[in-house]
């Protein structure tokens, strides 16, 4: 059987062969943090989180609201 999917480390490969392209000004623009904007229903307000925050949330199976 013929596998379509590509392995992490195909994954990882192409992710650095693509960075590798980057220009300097390029590579600092992609690599400043960012945030996501999460609407939270019970408090009518916007949070806004970070990378790190985010996979807390997730690995913890926490939720927002």
């Amino acid at each position: 059987m013929v596998r379509l999917d590509p392995t992490p480390v195909q994954i990882q490969q192409r992710c650095q062969e693509i960075r590798n392209e980057w220009t300097a000004d390029e590579f600092r623009r992609r690599s400043a943090p960012k945030s996501l904007a999460v609407w939270m229903p019970k408090l009518r307000r916007w949070a806004f989180l970070t990378h790190d925050e985010v996979g807390l949330l997730h690995n913890n199976g926490e939720h927002m609201n």
